[in-house]
C-alpha cells in the first residue's frame, strides 16, 4: 500500500511512502537507521560547507542525494525517501542545516541509556503496612538479624537486576527484625511484621560488618558519650568467641582484659577523642578498609562552623568532612564510592569519598533536621528523612527531586517524634519504629513470577505502529505518551503529563482517548477526555499545535487525512480542523449534527467516506471530500431505511443562523460577524437532553473500514462491533446496506471492544472486553462468488495450531461451529482485563495490543507470546525484515495468564498440543496399548538380567480380588435437560424408625434444675476512709480454691521465665 503526497501544487516533486519490501538488504537498512555511527566527521565538515553553498541554505530531495552521494553515502529510492521524511520535520519538503543535525541528535538520545532509567511511577507508589509495636513503652532500637550480608566482596559483585523470582521474604533470606523498647523487652518479626517471640534484655545499639563466606575478620564497632571509637575484630569462623560453652550460659567479657589481651579470638584497635562530641552513627566498609564516623556540633558558638561532622579513617589516615552543626546521619554506597550525609543543618549533601574538601552536591528542600538517609545504587535515587516525618526521594545523578512522600505526619501522632528507622535493602523496605511499626515500600522489585511488568502506569488506551520510525508508540490514561523499540524492547521517549488542566490551583492530568499519525507518520495526534487535541513531535516531545472540540467534551476518535483532522466525540458531531500552511490556525469547521447521542468510534476509507457510530447504534455514513452523510444505519434494525434528518436542535441553529446572516448582510459586514456570532452560538447553545425510553439501547464498540475492498453493493467493507457480542458487516456503497452478522466472542456478557487488519485484508485481529485475542480468516467473507479462492487448510494449520483438532471440541471451536464464514483460526487469552486497542505489523506479522491492566505485549500471528513492553526480563531480539516466530523456539506464558489458563489458550500460546486418548479400529484405547508396551518392555529387561525366564507364579501365593458379578447394571442418564441431576442416579433405600432410649436420671435432674437454687448474693459496703469499694464476697468451695492456686502458680511462672541478656557496656562498668 502505498500513500503519494505532494509537496505543493506548483511543485512537481512528489514523495512516494511506502513499507518496506522483504527483498531489501540488511546492512544497507541499517545504515540508514543508524546514519549518525556511519558518518565521520570530515564528511559532516563537507556536508557543511555543501549547505552554506546553497543559494537559500536549504536543500531539496534530489539537491540532498546528490551531497550525500558526493560523500559515498548512497541508498535506494526506497530507503533514501524514509531518510528524507525523517530528517524533514517542518513538512516543507526543504531541509536546512538545522534539521539535519537534529535528526543526527536524535539518533543519539535515543541510545542514552537515561532514557531507560525514568520511572513510570512514584518511588513510594504503595499504602504503607501499619501494625501496633505490643511494646509498653515506645520503640527506641530497631534491627535486623540478617542471614546474609549487605557488603559483598567485590570479586562477587554482579550487576543488581530489578526483579526477583519471588522467595526473598522468607527468614532465610531476608532475616527477622528485632525491636526493643526502654522496659527492657525484646521482640522478634517477621519480614512481614508477624510477631515470632519475646525476651526480657537491656536496650543496645550498634555497628556490625560481615561477610557471608567468613575469610574476612567481622568488626564490631562501638562509640560512646565521649566521642571515642573502637574496633573489635574477629574470625567468624565456627561462631568464633561466642561459641557455646558447657555450664555457662552467660559469657562476660571486660574490656581492659580485651585490651591486654587476655581473649586471644578478639583483636581490638582504639581510636580515642576521634570526635569531641557524642558519635552519632559509625560504619566499616570492608571493600574500602575504611571506618566512618559520625558526631553532631550543635554549639555553634564553640566550634563556629569548623568541626568535623564525619571522620573518614582508612589505615593511619584521616579525612575529615567538615559540615556546619555535624552530621546527624550518613550512608556510604561503596559502589559509587560516594557517602551522602544529614545533619540538623536540613542539607542533604553527596560527598566522593576521596574527595572531602568539597560536596559534590547538596539537595535542599527540608524544612527540619535530617533523621535518615539511604540510597539505592542500583535505582539511582537517594531517600531522606526529616525530623517532621517527612520523606524526600532524589536522583542521585541528576541531583533532583523526585517525590515529597508525608504520610507518615497523617499515621503517627504529632507528639512522636523519637522515632526508630532501619532501611532493608534486601526487600527494599523503610521501617519506622514508635507506637506503631510502619513498613514502606520504596521502589520495590517487580515479581517476575505473578507478572511480566507494566508498560504505563494506568491502562492503555492507544497503541500505534509507525512505519516511517519503526516503532511503537502507546497513549495511556496516565496521560503518557512512551516511544518503544519493539525490537529491542528499549523505550525511547517518554513524554509525561502529555494533556493537563488547572482545577482550583493544582495542575491535573488527564486521561488521553484518541489517537492517530498524520498520512506521512511524521507527527502524532493525541485527543483527551477534556476535549482537547495535540500535534505532537514526539521524536523530541514537542507540542507544534493545540487544538479544542467541545470543553469538557471527551473525544473518542480521531482522523488525519491530507490537509484536514477530524475530530469527534461526545459532542455528537464530527469537527474539521485545517492542516495547510497558512490556514491552520482558523476556525474549524462544524459538520451537521445529525447524531442523537454521543459518538464512541469512527473510521475512514481513504479517498472515499467515514463511518461514525454511536452510544445508541447509529451508524452514519459521510462523504469524506464534503462533509455530507448520505446513509443512515440503526443497529437494532439494520435493514430498515431510517431518513436522514437533521436534530431539532440543529435545524433550529441553522434557522437562527440564517436569519442573523441575511440581517448582516444588509448592514454589508456580514462575512466577519456572521462567523463570530456562529461561534458563540456554537458556544452557548444547550445540550440535548432526550429521553430514550425504558428500551437499552445496544452500542457500537468499534469500527473498521476494509482499506483494499471496493465501494460496490456485494463486498462487505465495514465491519461493526455490537456490546452484545456480534460483528455486523456492512456496504458502504450508496444503494448498499447491511449483509450480514456473526459471533465474535464465546463469552456471555464478552463483546468486541477494537479490531485491525492486515495491509491486504486477510486476517481480522479482535480483541474482547475479556482479554481474548481472536483471528478470523476473511478472504472469502462477504465478497462475491466470483472472488472467492480456494482456502488450504493444511497451510492454516501449520502457522496456526488452534485450528488441530483436539479429542474435545473447545469452547471457543463450540461458538461458532455452526457458522461457516469467516473462519476463526486463533482464540486466546492474553490479557487479564479488557483489550483496548489492537495494531498489526505486516512484515514481521507480529499482533500488539494495549490493555486495561496497564500493559502491552507482543504476539506472534500463530498466538505465540514475545513479551511485554517495559518488562525487566530480557528481551527477544527481533527484526522488522524477518518474520517473528520459530517453531523449535520455546515459547514462555506471561505469569497472570498462566494461572488461569484454559487447554486452548496453552495449546497456542506454547505451541504445544498435549497429546490425548483417541479409539482405535481394534477397540484399545491409546492408554491400554501404552500399559501393554510398558508390560512387554519390563518382561524383556527381566529376560536380560537373568538368564532363564523365572518360573510362575514369580511372586507365590497372594491375594487376589474377586471378580465382578457377571450382571452388570446399566445405567440410563436422563440427557433432556441441559443438565444431569447426580442425586437422581442413586438408590436409596428407606430405613426403618429407631426406638428412642430412655433418658437417664442424672440428666433428667439436670434439666430440671434452677441456677437461681445456687446463688448467693454479693454483700458490700463502701468504706469512706480509704475512698475504696471493699466487697464480701461468699466463701468459696475448697475445689474453687485449689483451681485458684494452680492459675496462680501458672501465671507466676510464666512471668519468671530466665531469659536474660547482658550489654557490653554493662560489662565495662
Amino acid at each position: 500500500m502505498s500513500v503519494i503526497f505532494n509537496a505543493s501544487v506548483n511543485t512537481k516533486s512528489a514523495v512516494e511512502y511506502q513499507t518496506i519490501s522483504s527483498t531489501q538488504s540488511h546492512s544497507a537498512e541499517e545504515q540508514s537507521e543508524r546514519l549518525h555511527k556511519w558518518i565521520s566527521k570530515d564528511q559532516l565538515e563537507k556536508l557543511y560547507s555543501s549547505f552554506l553553498n546553497t543559494p537559500e541554505r536549504h536543500v531539496g530531495i534530489d539537491e540532498l542525494r546528490i551531497i550525500l552521494e558526493e560523500l559515498d553515502i548512497t541508498f535506494n529510492d526506497s530507503m533514501y525517501t524514509r531518510l528524507f521524511l525523517k530528517i524533514n520535520q517542518n513538512r516543507d519538503f526543504k531541509v536546512d542545516w538545522n534539521e539535519f543535525v537534529s535528526y543526527l541528535i536524535f539518533g543519539f538520545q535515543e541510545e542514552d541509556p537515561s532514557s531507560q532509567k525514568e520511572s513510570l511511577i512514584l518511588p513510594i507508589s504503595g499504602p504503607p503496612m501499619v501494625r501496633k509495636s505490643e511494646h509498653r513503652s515506645a520503640i527506641c532500637c530497631l534491627a535486623l538479624l540478617k542471614a546474609k550480608s549487605d557488603q559483598v566482596p567485590i570479586d562477587e559483585v554482579t550487576e543488581t537486576i530489578n526483579f526477583s523470582f519471588g522467595g526473598e521474604d522468607s527468614p532465610e533470606a531476608s532475616g527477622m527484625w528485632v525491636t526493643a523498647s526502654h522496659e527492657g523487652m525484646m521482640r522478634f518479626w517477621t519480614s512481614h511484621m508477624e510477631p515470632i517471640r519475646t525476651a526480657s534484655s537491656e536496650s543496645i545499639c550498634m555497628s556490625y560488618a560481615f561477610f557471608n563466606n567468613g575469610k574476612v575478620h567481622s568488626k564490631l564497632i562501638l562509640g560512646d558519650y565521649a566521642g571515642n571509637v573502637r574496633v573489635l575484630s574477629y574470625s567468624p569462623h565456627l561462631r568464633g568467641p561466642f561459641q557455646a560453652k558447657p555450664g555457662a550460659a552467660l559469657i562476660e567479657v571486660v574490656w581492659s582484659d580485651i585490651l591486654r589481651g587476655k581473649i586471644p579470638q578478639f583483636f581490638p584497635k582504639e581510636y580515642i577523642n576521634l570526635h569531641n562530641e557524642m558519635v552519632s552513627c559509625v560504619y566499616f566498609s570492608l571493600h574500602m578498609n575504611a571506618l566512618f564516623a559520625s558526631a553532631e556540633y550543635r554549639n555553634t558558638k564553640k566550634y563556629r562552623g569548623r568541626c568535623p561532622g564525619m571522620i573518614m579513617v582508612t589505615y593511619d589516615e584521616r579525612s575529615n568532612f567538615r559540615i556546619p552543626l555535624g552530621v546527624s546521619t550518613f550512608f556510604v554506597a561503596e559502589s559509587h564510592n560516594i557517602v551522602v550525609t544529614g545533619g540538623p543543618d536540613t542539607f542533604v549533601r553527596i560527598w566522593d569519598v576521596y574527595i572531602p574538601t568539597e560536596p559534590s552536591a547538596i539537595l535542599t528542600g527540608h524544612n527540619g533536621g535530617i533523621v535518615l538517609v539511604f540510597v539505592q545504587p542500583e535505582e539511582n535515587k537517594v531517600y531522606s528523612v526529616d525530623y517532621q516525618k517527612i520523606i524526600k526521594v532524589w536522583d542521585l545523578h541528576e541531583h533532583t527531586l523526585l517525590q515529597t512522600y508525608g504520610d507518615l505526619v497523617r499515621l503517627i501522632h504529632h507528639s512522636e517524634t523519637d522515632l526508630t528507622y532501619y532501611y532493608h535493602s534486601h526487600l527494599r523496605e523503610l521501617v519506622v519504629a514508635g507506637r506503631k511499626l510502619i513498613s514502606i515500600k520504596c521502589c520495590p522489585r517487580v515479581r517476575v513470577d505473578l507478572t511480566d511488568g507494566n508498560t504505563h502506569a494506568a491502562p492503555v488506551s492507544v497503541v500505534l505502529y509507525n512505519r516511517l520510525f519503526r516503532n511503537i508508540v502507546s497513549c495511556g490514561l496516565d496521560s503518557y505518551i512512551i516511544v518503544w523499540d519493539p525490537w529491542t524492547g528499549r523505550r525511547k521517549i517518554i513524554m509525561k503529563s502529555c494533556h493537563t488542566k488547572m482545577i482550583y490551583g493544582e495542575i491535573i492530568d488527564i486521561e488521553i482517548t484518541a489517537a492517530c499519525f498524520d498520512p506521512l507518520e511524521q507527527f502524532l495526534l493525541t485527543g483527551a477526555r477534556d476535549g482537547s487535541l495535540k500535534i505532537w513531535n514526539y521524536n523530541n516531545a514537542v507540542v507544534v499545535r493545540n487544538m479544542s472540540i467541545m470543553p469538557d467534551q471527551e473525544v473518542t476518535a480521531v482522523i488525519w487525512v491530507v490537509d484536514r483532522i477530524l475530530a469527534m466525540g461526545w459532542d455528537r458531531q464530527v469537527t474539521e480542523f485545517n492542516d495547510v500552511v497558512g490556514r491552520e490556525y482558523g476556525d474549524p469547521k462544524k459538520w451537521p449534527k445529525f447524531h442523537t447521542d454521543d459518538i464512541t468510534c469512527a473510521d475512514v476509507k481513504l479517498g472515499e467516506g467515514v463511518v461514525t457510530a454511536t452510544y445508541s447504534g447509529e451508524i452514519i455514513f459521510w462523504k469524506l471530500e464534503t462533509g455530507q452523510p448520505y446513509r443512515r444505519y440503526s443497529v437494532m434494525d439494520p435493514t430498515r431505511f431510517i431518513e436522514l434528518k437533521l436534530t431539532a436542535e440543529e435545524e433550529k441553529f441553522i434557522r437562527q443562523s440564517k436569519r442573523l446572516a441575511s440581517r448582516l448582510t444588509h448592514s454589508g459586514n456580514h462575512s466577519l460577524q456572521t462567523g463570530r456570532a456562529g461561534r458563540s452560538t456554537v458556544l452557548n447553545r444547550p445540550e440535548d437532553n432526550r429521553d430514550y425510553g425504558t428500551d437499552i439501547p445496544i452500542s457500537v464498540q468499534a469500527v473498521l473500514f476494509l482499506q483494499t475492498r471496493p465501494q460496490t453493493l456485494k463486498h462487505g467493507s465495514v465491519f461493526i462491533s455490537l456490546d452484545t457480542g456480534f460483528i455486523q458487516v456492512y456496504s458502504h456503497h450508496q444503494r448498499g446496506g447491511y449483509i450480514v452478522e456473526f459471533l465474535a466472542v464465546h463469552k456471555t456478557g464478552d463483546c468486541v471492544l477494537t479490531m485491525c487488519t492486515d495491509r491486504k485484508n486477510r486476517y481480522l485481529y479482535t480483541g474482547t472486553a475479556f482479554g481474548y485475542i481472536k483471528v478470523w480468516y476473511i478472504v472469502n467473507f462477504c465478497v462475491p462468488e466470483s472472488e472467492k479462492t480456494h482456502v488450504c487448510m493444511p497451510k492454516l494449520r501449520l502457522e496456526f495450531i488452534f485450528l488441530r483438532k483436539e479429542l474435545f471440541m473447545t469452547r471457543a471451536k463450540r461458538a461458532v461451529r455452526n457458522q461457516a464464514e469467516p473462519l476463526l483460526v486463533s482464540s486466546y487469552k492474553g490479557h487479564l482485563k479488557a483489550i483496548n486497542s489492537i495494531a498489526f505489523i505486516n512484515l514481521p506479522k507480529i499482533i500488539f495490543t494495549g490493555s486495561h491492566d496497564y500493559s502491552c505485549r507482543l504476539w506472534t500471528q500463530g498466538g505465540r507470546y514475545l513479551g511485554t513492553l517495559g518488562t525487566v526480563l530480557p528481551w527477544s531480539r527481533l527484526t522488522p525484515f524477518e518474520r517473528a516466530g520459530d517453531d523449535n523456539h520455546l515459547y514462555r506464558m506471561p505469569p497472570d495468564i498462566k494461572k488461569v489458563a484454559s487447554s486452548t489458550t496453552l495449546k497456542v500460546i506454547s505451541g504445544i498440543q498435549a497429546e490425548t486418548s483417541i479409539k482405535i479400529s481394534n477397540g484399545k484405547t491409546v492408554e491400554d496399548r501404552e500399559e501393554e508396551t510398558a508390560q512387554t518392555e519390563d518382561v524383556t529387561e527381566l529376560r536380560k538380567l537373568l538368564d532363564k525366564p523365572v518360573k510362575e507364579p514369580i511372586v507365590g501365593k497372594h491375594f487376589e480380588l474377586p471378580g465382578r458379578s457377571i450382571l452388570d447394571q446399566h445405567i440410563e442418564l436422563d440427557t433432556t435437560q441441559s443438565y444431569i441431576a447426580v442425586f437422581t442416579q442413586l438408590k436409596v433405600h428407606s430405613t426403618e424408625m429407631l426406638e428412642r432410649l430412655p433418658t437417664p436420671a442424672v440428666v433428667s435432674r439436670v434439666q430440671t434444675e434452677n441456677y437461681m437454687d445456687h446463688y448467693i448474693p454479693v454483700e458490700g459496703k463502701v468504706d469512706v476512709s480509704g475512698s475504696a469499694i471493699n466487697i464480701k464476697q461468699p466463701s468459696r468451695r475448697r475445689s474453687d480454691k485449689a483451681s485458684d492456686t494452680r492459675n496462680v502458680n501458672t501465671l507466676g511462672a510464666r512471668d519468671h521465665v530466665p531469659l536474660d541478656f547482658s550489654s557490653s557496656h554493662a560489662s565495662q562498668s
